[in-house]
């Protein structure tokens, strides 16, 4: 299973575990208010990391997902 947006993002050092649960606090908080916003995004708004850093960390996980199709068709 491909790693999650987060611990993508903690491995490149655009953000810590305590902003991370932070960030998934205020997800809680707005689905608790019938809002849905992915985590990246709220993690951006809250200043820890540029939008670019976002976008590369889900450039990275879809590659991890490509690849463990790729090594489950070869099954």
């Amino acid at each position: 299973m491909a790693r999650l947006v987060g611990d993508i993002l903690i491995e490149l050092g655009a953000c810590t575990r305590e902003q991370l649960y932070e960030g998934l606090r205020k997800a809680a908080e707005l689905v608790g208010k019938g809002e849905y916003r992915p985590i990246g995004e709220i993690l951006v708004d809250l200043g820890y990391f540029p939008r670019e850093q976002l976008d590369e960390s889900l450039r990275l996980q879809e590659v991890e997902e490509a690849e463990e199709r790729t090594a489950r068709a070869d099954l």
